[in-house]
């Protein structure tokens, strides 16, 4: 059983894009199990159980993958695209997605995530904004907002990338950290120091400050989205 499965990027991007995105983490478990992509002798039954999941689940997902090119059939075999012949539809930009029967879902989200946060950390370099150095603060202000120097995703960005709340988005964030996949550091910018808690509490009532505020030792911080790295390189 292969550990890994490449997958064209732009594969991955049109999955995510035409809502396909679990039939493809199916294929990627599936294509795993074997090296010369052919299920010799295939049923439905053998399949699902190797696949982990019901006969009707993977029959409703080989009809998706069929569709989009990535399974044919042939004297009772099922044979799974290999990587030329995906490349020949989708270009030649690989990556290795890992395998993880549990998680295959999530991890192919996380691809997306990796590819948003490439993008970032691109146009920061490319803009000449110097990377934030670990433990330094991030400033307060609107350029921090519009041209930021960490890349990073917020649970509501993570969200919006698969047109998700930010609760789910925070639920895919968290496990895709657990499982080794994502880190995922908190990140603080400093609005005011010297500051009583009680000062704080009026500024607070009066609107002087965001409602996501908070005090602690005399200072008014407030959450930024975290700092992000996909963890598995390629």
């Amino acid at each position: 059983m292969r550990d890994k499965v490449y997958l064209p990027i732009d594969l991955i991007k049109a999955a995510d894009n035409e809502y396909w995105m679990r039939s493809l983490a199916y294929f990627v478990r599936l294509k795993s199990l074997y090296k010369n992509n052919t299920h010799y002798q295939f049923s439905l039954r053998s399949l699902a159980e190797k696949a982990k999941c019901s006969p009707a689940c993977l029959s409703f997902h080989l009809k998706v993958l069929k569709e989009k090119g990535l399974v044919t059939y042939h004297a009772g075999n099922i044979t799974f695209a290999g990587l030329w012949k995906m490349q020949k539809q989708h270009r030649y930009r690989n990556i290795a997605v890992p395998v993880n029967f549990k998680n295959q879902y999530d991890i192919l989200r996380g691809q997306i995530i990796r590819f948003n946060l490439s993008s970032q950390e691109y146009n920061i370099k490319k803009s000449g904004i110097q990377l934030r150095k670990r433990k330094q603060g991030v400033p307060f202000s609107k350029t921090e907002m519009t041209q930021s120097s960490y890349p990073g995703l917020s649970a509501a960005g993570i969200g919006n990338l698969f047109g998700l709340s930010t609760m789910s988005g925070s639920r895919i964030r968290q496990r895709l950290v657990d499982s080794g996949f994502l880190s995922s550091v908190r990140v603080y910018s400093i609005l005011l120091k010297g500051i009583s808690e009680k000062d704080y509490r009026f500024m607070k009532w009066g609107g002087d400050i965001p409602q996501y505020s908070f005090w602690k030792d005399g200072r008014i911080l407030v959450e930024r989205r975290p700092e992000m790295k996909y963890l598995l390189g390629t």
